[in-house]
């Protein structure tokens, strides 16, 4: 897959492996959130293609779209995160501004833990 240049920060990438099972099940439409992913350089053509096929240009269904999401989500660079979170937070449902505060606060947590 040929990704967005950089790397998610370590932390980050904690953050979503922790939150793997939840994050799958409250996903927002994948359509939108691959769109503003993209939009705001996050991802290119070729991971939203990842996301929405397999290799063989088979459709994934829902779930396994959501599955490959978060698992390309870290290869999205380093701002991949915060614009993550923002796409969550800017969904008018509440369970997915519950999400964004949740790993944001999460990150904060496990970056005040790094500090000596």
């Amino acid at each position: 897959i040929d990704c967005v240049p950089g790397n998610m920060d370590p932390v980050e990438k904690a953050v979503i492996n922790s939150h793997f099972i939840r994050l799958k099940q409250d996903l927002p439409p994948l359509g939108h959130l691959l769109d503003y992913m993209k939009q705001n350089g996050v991802f290119d053509d070729n991971i939203v293609k990842a996301v929405k096929f397999t290799q063989f240009n088979a459709p994934r269904d829902e779930h396994d779209q959501a599955d490959k999401f978060i698992e390309v989500l870290p290869s999205g660079g380093r701002h991949a995160f915060d614009v993550f979170v923002n796409a969550l937070h800017t969904s008018e449902k509440i369970a997915h501004k519950d999400l964004s505060a949740l790993l944001k606060d999460e990150k904060a947590r496990k970056q005040a833990q790094q500090e000596p």
